[in-house]
């Protein structure tokens, strides 16, 4: 088992967090990442990156999940074209696995303050 950081279209609530249901993930609360995390709207979905010049941190859920949902989750994320599983750190210093979006992010919206709108 791990434990997974979602922040975007996984989160409750969202178009994708079926995943997370059909796979037997298991809320297990709110998470804030370290500061070095960012989101982005990229299209229609969100994409977090790193960079340690700006300070923000993403507002996310941690979820407990299977390797099947992993793997499912690996395909539904396009790892490894446009996202790649990766370990992150919170702001409470744990870590977790997180989707951090590897293609380029210029000319996206960055929400400032961490919280993915799909509006």
């Amino acid at each position: 088992m791990s434990i997974l950081f979602v922040y975007g279209s996984l989160k409750l609530g969202q178009s994708a967090h079926g995943f997370l249901e059909e796979y037997n993930g298991v809320y297990l609360r709110e998470a804030v990442s370290d500061s070095r995390y960012h989101i982005y709207r990229v299209g229609w979905f969100p994409g977090m990156v790193i960079n340690e010049d700006l300070q923000g941190g993403i507002h996310g859920e941690l979820y407990q999940v299977n390797d099947k949902c992993l793997e499912a989750l690996d395909r539904y994320e396009g790892v490894p074209s446009l996202f790649c599983r990766d370990q992150i750190v919170l702001d409470d210093g744990s870590s977790v696995i997180a989707y951090r979006y590897v293609k380029s992010i210029s000319g996206c919206k960055r929400f400032e303050n961490g919280i993915w709108d799909a509006k």
